[in-house]
């Protein structure tokens, strides 16, 4: 694949997105962002993963979080940001509230 930004109207600003593209997908997760999910970091996750469409109704278990949260890792290509089961790399949420 070539993506190219010299044809783009704001070219550094192309240049700076598709680096951090490539830094979400590619780069290891730092271990400072990663994060047991519970409290705000899991209230959050339970917004996105909803507002995503990964998550319907009232009563949901934190089972289903957990697959939730699978599913979306693998559907948007973040594998390298996946955490065992009860962790999450912020990256990830903040990817999540960003688009």
């Amino acid at each position: 694949m070539d993506l190219r930004v010299d044809d783009h109207p704001d070219p550094i600003k192309a240049l700076i997105r598709l680096y951090q593209l490539q830094q979400l997908y590619f780069a290891p997760s730092k271990p400072k962002k990663i994060v047991a999910v519970e409290g705000k970091v899991k209230a959050e996750l339970i917004v996105q993963l909803g507002r995503w469409g990964y998550l319907t109704g009232d009563m949901i278990g934190i089972e289903e979080v957990y697959r939730a949260l699978t599913n979306f890792i693998h559907t948007e290509n973040l594998e390298m940001r996946e955490q065992p089961t009860g962790l999450i790399d912020l990256e990830i949420l903040e990817y999540m509230n960003r688009n």
